[in-house]
Formats: structure tokens, sequence, C-alpha cells
């Protein structure tokens, strides 16, 4: 025989089912409040990691921002020195290019530190004779 609620009621008394239904759905409601609990915590958890390891990338990556930043200023400081001028006399051998060769530390290429003394001089060629005096400059700490 096929048992339906209305049957059940029939036989027996209408207080035990309502009791039976209100102990499961006490049960139940307290295993759903227990798996809510348990899910709440578990997803605290995990959100706290989650904001933990992005701030622990965050703090490196400015880290190590700042320190390329320190590592690059200090090797500008370390190659900016000071630019000192100084008037010469050209002799019967001298050339833009054995002036350079002279002159120019390594701070500047070949080509621009003969450009920057040919406008610095207001020439027009790189062709100088002896006993003109020019104004070159050079590096020095």
């Amino acid at each position: 025989m096929n048992m339906t609620r209305r049957n059940l009621k029939e036989i027996r008394p209408n207080n035990y089912i309502n009791n039976r239904e209100a102990v499961l759905s006490k049960r139940t409601i307290e295993r759903r409040k227990k798996r809510a609990r348990r899910l709440r915590t578990i997803f605290g958890i995990k959100l706290s990691l989650i904001s933990f390891a992005v701030l622990m990338i965050t703090v490196v990556t400015i880290v190590a921002f700042f320190n390329i930043n320190a590592k690059a200023s200090e090797t500008n400081e370390a190659k900016m020195t000071t630019k000192y001028y100084t008037s010469i006399e050209i002799k019967n051998d001298d050339t833009l290019w054995n002036l350079e060769d002279q002159y120019n530390n390594g701070n500047e290429s070949k080509k621009n530190y003969i450009n920057n003394i040919m406008e610095l001089n207001n020439l027009n060629s790189e062709t100088i004779y002896s006993g003109e005096n020019l104004i070159v400059y050079y590096y020095g700490n």
C-alpha cells in the first residue's frame, strides 16, 4: 500500500507527525547552520590568504622598483662628473681628433665631442691651425 501523508495521518495521531517534522527540521536547520559557518570560515581563510598574497606581491614589486631606481641613480651619480673648460694653443700636429683623444674621458662619443668643440669655438670645418687658441672641455671629479 502506497502511504501518503493523508494515509499517515489516518494511521497515526496528528501530534506525532508534527513533532517528527519539527525535530527533523530543527536538525536540518542546525546542519545547514553548521555547514554555512564552516563555509564562511573557509571562505574567510581563503580571502585572507589571497589578500595577504596580493599585499606581499605589491610590497615586493615596490621594493624591487625602488631598489632598481636606487641602483640607477647610483650609477648615474658615478658617471656624473664636473665639466671643466680650458683654453689651449694649437700646436703643429694637432687635430680635433687628437684633442678629442686627449680631453674626452669617454663620457661622450668622439663625433659628439668634436661637434661640441666646433660649436663652442664657432668653427665651420674640422680644420684648425697652429697658434690658434681653442676652448675645450673635459670631465673630472
